[in-house]
Parts: C-alpha cells; sequence; structure tokens
C-alpha cells in the first residue's frame, strides 16, 4: 500500500479494503472527484487517464508540486532544513493562502497541518512531554518520491467535485 503523504480529515485510508474491490481492473479512466489525501488514486492501478481533484487549493498545490520532480525537490530541501517554532506557524497561518511561489506554498500549508493541532492547520499544536508535532513534519517525506511515480501522469484538477463528474463522465470512467 502507498501511504498518503499527509493526513488528512475524512481519509479514506481506514476504508481502502472496501473501496478498491468496487474499482474494475478493465477500466481505462480513473477520476477521484474527492481526492483528499490522495489515498485512493495513490492505490489504484495505472489508467490510461487518471484524474486527482480537490476544492481545497492548497492540497491541489501541494500534490502539483509533488508531481513535478524539480519543485518536488525544492519541497523536500525546504522541509528538511524548517527551524520549527510558533512564531513559523502563526506566519505560514496567515500568507500560505497567498504566497505566489507554489513550493512556499506547499511548504507553508504542509508544515501548518503538520505542526497543528489535529492537523486541520488552525492552531499550533505541541506536546509538553515529547516533540511529536516537529518529527510529524518530517516522518513523510520519504514517501513523497513514492507518491510522485503514482501522480506524475495524473491530471490534478481543483474544481467543484460535481463539475469533475460531468466533466469526465463516461461509460469507461470510474
Amino acid at each position: 500500500m502507498i501511504e498518503a503523504p499527509f493526513v488528512w480529515p475524512g481519509s479514506k485510508k481506514a476504508h481502502l479494503d472496501h473501496i478498491l474491490p468496487h474499482i474494475p481492473v478493465n477500466t481505462t479512466r480513473f477520476v477521484d472527484a474527492f481526492g483528499g489525501s490522495g489515498v485512493v488514486l495513490l492505490n489504484t492501478p495505472f489508467h490510461r487517464l487518471d484524474v486527482y481533484n480537490d476544492l481545497n487549493s492548497n492540497v491541489h498545490n501541494f500534490f502539483k508540486c509533488l508531481r513535478d520532480p524539480d519543485m518536488k525537490e525544492k519541497l523536500i530541501h525546504q522541509l528538511e532544513m524548517h527551524v520549527h517554532s510558533r512564531e513559523q506557524f502563526d506566519e505560514y497561518k496567515v500568507t500560505r493562502f497567498t504566497l505566489p511561489d507554489p513550493v512556499d506554498r506547499a511548504v507553508a500549508w504542509y508544515y501548518s497541518i503538520e505542526t497543528s493541532f489535529s492537523r486541520l492547520g488552525r492552531h499550533y499544536g505541541r506536546n509538553m512531554q515529547a516533540s511529536f508535532e516537529t518529527r510529524r513534519v518530517y516522518e513523510r517525506i520519504p514517501l513523497f518520491e513514492q507518491v510522485h511515480l503514482r501522480i506524475r501522469h495524473c491530471y490534478v484538477e481543483n474544481k467543484n467535485a460535481f463539475d469533475i463528474i460531468r466533466e469526465y463522465d463516461d461509460p469507461k470512467t470510474v
């Protein structure tokens, strides 16, 4: 199983054993209209057409960065060189939606969710017994290459799921 590059509320990871058997093996088009962490798409075989979609623009941007080899390497480098602080979290909380560079924006978003309480990016999280939140930033970086290899030929969309369903609707689409 390919792990998702981040934990996301509503993840379908716990339900993969029930979801994957319902995806026909002979289909040529797979559209994940509610992509989230990407765990469903990541664990399906390649199709002639693979589409990942999420309405959250930061989630979309993060996958766009993982898909591109140069952006992925820059993302990894910046995350590995990061200093962990509440001040950094507070800065990213404000700027993660407006940074013009997609990699800087992905770093800010990923840092915000991985160092926050409940991984929602709203409140700085810390544990007074151990530094779990700082480790969370690093623990999934080794997954980025595997995710890149799976999504590098996918369309990465940022639309309303119902629009995506209408746009890609076809008898050969799952």
